[in-house]
């Protein structure tokens, strides 16, 4: 008696089949050992007829093999097909998953027997370039790259997502991945026995250590390049110099004004500044403007400092802007409170083009557009007050 799986010869009386556990119903040996001896018995009755060719012969075979095996009714004979199918499928299955085996080679416990893979869930496109997964794991670096250099507030949650689509999708992938790979291996290796098979499909298959090394190597290498380019700029180091300058002398100029505020008799909180930086042939000189919020009428007035010469002097609104809006409104304010509103106007329109145009800067040295000084800065109260 063989097994009916794997073929191997088993003793008398041994059901299960100690190299692929395979259980062999008795009963099905029974009936194969019937169908030799009807065919045995029939061959003696035809061998010597000269007239009955080997078609014939087989065809009498296969009409008697059923008629002849003592089997009472058609649920026996559906029973034998379904079985005799049932046999050669798992045999098939059995055969492919050796081969599934053999491309997975180690952590093949996690990838298929597993829903979830802790490995990819770690490693993520690393992992995958591991198992040579290559277009799928050098497109993940490069979206990586891509977060990094221009996202970076959504690093972490970008991390935390693709830890987890790795972990969870990884295994269905690899498995649909080493199919398509081991069916495109027996097409182009046709006729191959079944070992030479597992060999190819484990040369083909398996990980790759040091590609994936390599691979990552070079991503690292741009990445930092990246950063570096961006973050010290060698192309124009009189730009970041003059820029630094810049950006200190109109902290410097707004802490001196604030404290100027008592003795102008301005009240009310700091909430935060504007310089911009005026270039007179080799001199520079700086225009300073102090946002200053009152509890007392829920307004804002906006302090203009103007350094000329060494000199300092100061501009500001010292009664309610909305109550000479008011009188303006009305045609009741005098010439002296109309040129103050209209300058007040002014000095508020400065200052929102100032912070929006040092935003803009801004915006433009980080994309790298803009290697000319910058001449707009926006000085925050922590920087004031330090």
């Amino acid at each position: 008696m063989v097994c009916g799986k794997c073929g191997k010869k088993l003793k008398k009386d041994e059901n299960f089949c100690s190299v692929c556990g395979y259980y062999n119903d008795p009963k099905e040996e029974t009936l194969e050992e019937d169908n030799n001896s009807i065919n045995e018995e029939i061959f003696d009755e035809i061998k010597d007829d000269d007239e009955i060719d080997e078609n014939e012969f087989d065809e009498v075979i296969n009409a008697n093999l059923i008629n002849g095996m003592n089997i009472q009714d058609n649920e026996e004979i559906n029973e034998f097909n379904t079985s005799h199918i049932s046999n050669k499928k798992e045999l098939t299955n059995f055969k492919d998953d050796r081969l599934v085996e053999a491309f997975t080679g180690e952590d093949y416990k996690w990838i298929i027997r597993r829903p979830v893979n802790i490995y990819a869930f770690l490693l993520s496109w690393i992992y995958f370039l591991y198992r040579k997964m290559y277009i799928i794991g050098i497109l993940g670096l490069v979206i990586t790259g891509l977060v990094c250099r221009f996202l970076t507030s959504y690093i972490i949650p970008y991390a935390i997502i693709v830890m987890i689509l790795s972990g969870l999708l990884f295994n269905p992938i690899y498995r649909l991945y080493a199919n398509i790979r081991i069916k495109s291996i027996k097409k182009h290796n046709y006729g191959i026995d079944d070992f030479t098979l597992e060999q190819i499909c484990s040369e083909k298959g398996g990980t790759n250590l040091i590609l994936t090394l390599i691979i990552f190597f070079i991503f690292l290498l741009i990445m930092i390049r990246s950063y570096y380019s961006f973050s010290i700029n060698t192309e124009n180091t009189k730009f970041w110099t003059e820029n630094s300058e810049n950006k200190a002398n109109c902290i410097s100029i707004a802490r001196s004004n604030y404290r100027l505020l008592n003795d102008a008799e301005v009240s009310g909180i700091l909430e935060d500044s504007v310089c911009n930086v005026r270039k007179t042939n080799s001199t520079k000189s700086y225009d300073v403007y102090l946002k200053i919020s009152n509890k007392e009428t829920s307004t804002y007035r906006i302090i203009y400092f103007k350094d000329e010469k060494g000199t300092v002097s100061i501009e500001g609104l010292r009664i309610n802007l909305e109550d000479l809006q008011e009188k303006n409104k009305n045609s009741t304010i005098s010439e002296e409170e109309l040129q103050i509103l209209n300058r007040t106007l002014e000095i508020r329109n400065e200052y929102s083009k100032i912070y929006d145009a040092s935003k803009e800067e801004d915006l433009l040295i980080k994309k790298r557009k803009n290697k000319s000084e910058k001449t707009d800065y926006i000085i925050t109260k922590d920087e004031i007050q330090r």
